[in-house]
């Protein structure tokens, strides 16, 4: 329940996703008599109501709400709410009136949102997992990557001169991939031949129009 102006008590929604407090007509005519503050807008307000049609309120009031929780009391001061004419008898909060209270919706919808896709979300290989099982066995040795190589398709005759290149230059190859010493071989140096002879190309041609 809220009390409002401290004069009689009606039932209230939170939470609705308004963006301004509205007042049922009904109340805001008990509070006609005792109310200065109840006058017309300077500009109509139109309000898009749940079932999505649109009303227009031109009058605003603004009042003192007392809202009455399980915990006690809560106390809001000056509170403009837009008159809304209709059969309602319930005082709908706005997204105004909450931010005074320090509750933000749209921000808390959008956590619980963001939590709740992590809860959805499922890692593919969770942390701690080893591989599925049906993973294919590893390769320890390069003879073992050609043969496989050779049963997905790989010609005898491309793996007899990968072979051949690995017998011929073994310093270069590596059975497995760790953090052992470097590589041994000598740095690469690029030097210019005696006979070479420097070449200057020709400007770029470019098409002209005569008109």
């Amino acid at each position: 329940m809220v009390r409002v102006n401290g004069l009689f008590e009606v039932a209230y929604i939170a939470g609705t996703g308004a963006d301004q407090s509205v007042i049922p007509s009904v109340v805001a005519d008990s509070l006609r008599a005792v109310q200065p503050g109840l006058g017309p807008l300077g500009s109509p307000v139109s309000v898009t109501l749940a079932d999505g049609s649109v009303q227009v309120c031109e009058i605003e009031v603004v009042l003192d709400l007392e809202l009455v929780t399980i915990a006690g009391a809560v106390n809001l001061r000056a509170v403009p709410c837009l008159v809304l004419e209709g059969e309602g008898d319930e005082v709908l909060l706005g997204k105004d009136a909450l931010k005074r209270l320090g509750i933000d919706v749209d921000q808390t919808l959008a956590q619980l949102a963001y939590l709740t896709l992590l809860e959805d979300e499922e890692n593919e290989f969770p942390v701690g997992d080893e591989l599925p099982g049906n993973a294919s066995t590893p390769i320890t040795t390069l003879d073992e990557l050609l043969d496989r190589a050779v049963v997905s398709g790989l010609s005898h005759e491309h793996a007899t001169a990968v072979r051949e290149m690995l017998e011929l230059f073994p310093e270069i190859w590596r059975d497995a991939v760790s953090s052992d010493a470097a590589a041994t071989v000598e740095p690469l140096f690029v030097r210019l031949r005696e006979d070479a002879k420097p070449y200057r190309s020709p400007p770029p041609q470019v098409c002209s129009t005569t008109g």
